[in-house]
């Protein structure tokens, strides 16, 4: 039983200390008959459209852009 105590102290002090800043969004995922490669991002208002081939780490800096403007 002591034992039991210890970890779940434990966890509780675990998941108390992480990050809080942390936010989720919301993502919606749409069935489509046709087959296609490209990926729609929204980030507030914004929509961005991603093909194969895409500069990721361009992406990673527009995305974080828009996350401060909307």
């Amino acid at each position: 039983m002591h034992q039991l105590k210890y970890w779940l102290y434990k966890a509780d002090n675990f998941y108390s200390t992480q990050d809080s800043n942390s936010k989720w969004i919301p993502v919606t995922l749409e069935e489509s008959e046709q087959q296609n490669e490209t990926l729609h991002i929204n980030v507030g208002s914004a929509s961005i459209v991603v093909k194969p081939g895409f500069n990721p780490t361009l992406l990673a800096e527009v995305v974080k852009a828009l996350k401060s403007v909307c």
